[in-house]
């Protein structure tokens, strides 16, 4: 019913400011006049349907009971607070036998184990080629020096006394 007051009250402003265009340009009124007539009746329906709406909630509350927001009293109780023990902490379930979270954890504790075995496996493998590479350049060397003519052998301490003074 509301609605429907609303919905009359909307209209009846816009009716009224037609009306209000068609006066100043026709000079007939029945638009304004049918546009204010619906306003008020609109006012008047709101009007009754707010009364009937605050009678329908007055409702008597009963007080409420005063309950304090903070207790700062101690509780006072016949049991000894240190009369409890502890009871020991439950064991974790991966340490527990024939659990998922055991098998998870053996899976990839296993996939971690062959990772790091061909890590080293790869790496014994470059170490191998990396000592073929030098006994083949080692081989290549003796066969170079005895075609060339010795070099002699420089002193290290000689070339850096040389480039710190220069």
């Amino acid at each position: 019913m509301r609605l429907v007051a609303f919905i009359l009250f909307a209209v009846s402003v816009l009716a009224a400011l037609a009306g209000i265009a068609l006066v100043d340009y026709t000079g007939n009124p029945v638009m304004l006049y049918a546009g204010l007539g619906g306003f008020m009746a609109s006012l008047l329906t709101l009007q009754i349907l707010s009364g009937l709406g605050r009678r329908a909630r007055r409702v008597v509350m009963a007080e409420p009971a005063e309950v304090p927001l903070y207790n700062f009293e101690m509780p006072t109780s016949s049991a000894d607070p240190r009369a409890w023990t502890p009871a020991p902490l439950p064991k974790p379930m991966h340490l527990q036998t024939g659990s998922l979270a055991q098998a998870t954890v053996a899976q990839v504790s296993m996939a971690d184990r062959i990772r790091q075995a061909a890590r080293e496996e790869a790496l014994r493998a470059r170490m191998d080629s990396a000592t073929e590479r030098v006994e083949s350049s080692r081989i290549v060397t003796e066969e170079s020096e005895s075609v060339e003519p010795a070099v002699a052998p420089f002193d290290l301490d000689e070339v850096f006394r040389r480039r710190a003074a220069g």
